[in-house]
């Protein structure tokens, strides 16, 4: 028996509803669950799409476990005649060109997995001192680096040394910074700042400076209520 668990959406409460699957028991059915996408069968029984999808992964329908897959045996009988070794240098590529990048998300794209890596890596001297050599090399790369606060790539040269004897660089771009530096320094920005007097978030435009009781300078807001 196999329940999807679902949340209604109600104003005033929240209640979890189980729908009873009894027919995904037979094995014909179970078969169809297997290649029907999981937006189909939250249709078909009223539930939500994530529901499905978190019903497949427990009980492992339609998953594979690469690692039971991609033994010694299985790692022979695939290269037995011909050998393909495209795909992983295509890896190699995105590793070498995308030194920020996680490997995982590469091997996505060049459509292979990690077990299957290894046992590559395993078998083929050659091809993992090529992988040793450009993970050394992607550690140091800093060809581009990637700007925090714009949030695009842009080549070293944009970006300034903020440590001379490691040669960090910052984490955000020269025009970044100094567009950051002219809000800071622009009383006309947008910028709300607290007023040192009422505790007030105002404009930068609306402090003003001016003396206290004793005669010190302090900074205030030009709310009638602060001044007064």
């Amino acid at each position: 028996m196999i329940r999807f668990p679902t949340i209604t959406a109600k104003k005033h409460a929240k209640s979890v509803v189980f729908i009873i699957v009894d027919c995904l028991i037979s094995k014909p059915l179970e078969s169809w669950f297997l290649y029907t996408t999981d937006e189909a069968w939250s249709k078909v029984f009223s539930t939500d799409r994530a529901s499905v999808t978190n019903l497949r992964k427990k009980y492992q329908l339609s998953s594979y476990d690469t690692s039971k897959i991609w033994n010694e045996a299985r790692y022979v009988a695939e290269t037995k005649e011909f050998f393909d070794r495209q795909p992983i240098y295509d890896f190699f590529e995105l590793l070498n060109r995308f030194p920020k990048a996680k490997e995982k998300d590469l091997l996505k794209i060049v459509e292979i997995n990690e077990d299957y890596l290894n046992i590559v890596i395993k078998f083929n001297d050659d091809i993992n001192e090529d992988y040793k050599a450009i993970k050394r090399n992607r550690s140091r790369k800093q060809d581009y680096i990637f700007c925090i606060r714009c949030k695009i790539r842009k080549r070293s040269n944009n970006f300034a040394n903020i440590d001379r004897e490691t040669l960090s660089k910052s984490k955000i771009c020269n025009i970044c910074s100094e567009e950051n530096l002219k809000n800071f320094k622009n009383p006309s920005s947008n910028e709300k700042i607290k007023c040192q007097n009422c505790g007030e978030l105002v404009q930068k435009s609306d402090i003003v400076k001016s003396l206290n009781s004793n005669g010190e300078t302090i900074t205030r807001c030009t709310n009638p209520k602060c001044i007064n």
